[in-house]
């Protein structure tokens, strides 16, 4: 595994050098085996693009999204028998 990934320390970006994301996910089995059970790679390479900030702020904005919905699930009324 020895793709090269250089970090830019001005803008807190990590790139992929001398080629391109497609042919690392090709070349590199764990990459493959990640994408066809289903994660985004390409997603994964736009975030770490983003500056450090901005993932915190990203993060933190899903946090609150989850427990308001894992809010809401816990005051939801139940069913009564036959209800669907």
């Amino acid at each position: 595994m020895a793709q090269r990934v250089s970090h830019n320390d001005d803008n807190d970006k990590a790139n992929v050098s001398s080629e391109t994301l497609a042919e690392l996910i090709e070349r590199i089995p764990e990459l493959a085996a990640a994408r066809d059970y289903g994660v985004d790679i390409r997603m994964l390479q736009a975030n770490l693009n983003r500056p450090v900030i901005e993932r915190i702020r990203r993060h933190q904005i899903a946090l609150a999204t989850f427990e308001k919905l894992r809010g809401a699930k816990k005051v939801r009324p139940k069913a009564k028998r036959g209800d669907k």
